[in-house]
């Protein structure tokens, strides 16, 4: 993280979500806070409040298709069996937005 992303503090998530009707992986912001953060610690603790247009648990969608049920694999190194070929791993991968 650079110097200046730091001191503007963190203003939300993003992440690569795979959309299983569109079959494709797009980066999507998931969630956008009204004040920054300084404090990685409450924004993962869910201390940050969301903007309202993030509030709605139908906000984050596939910009091509609208689909909601997108898939966020796990952090971890065995991921999710991918919903197509059922034979590879999709592994997700949050960062933080400044």
């Amino acid at each position: 993280m650079s110097e200046e992303a730091r001191q503007r503090g963190i203003y939300g998530l993003s992440g690569e979500l795979y959309c299983p009707n569109c079959d494709e992986v797009v980066d999507l912001i998931l969630v956008e806070f009204k004040k920054p953060s300084q404090d990685s610690l409450s924004v993962w603790g869910g201390m940050c409040e969301p903007r309202d247009e993030f509030k709605d648990e139908g906000a984050v969608k596939c910009p091509k298709c609208d689909n909601r049920n997108l898939i966020l694999g796990p952090m971890e190194d065995r991921g999710v069996t991918c919903p197509r070929c059922k034979e590879g791993k999709l592994v997700g991968e949050m960062e933080w937005i400044s």
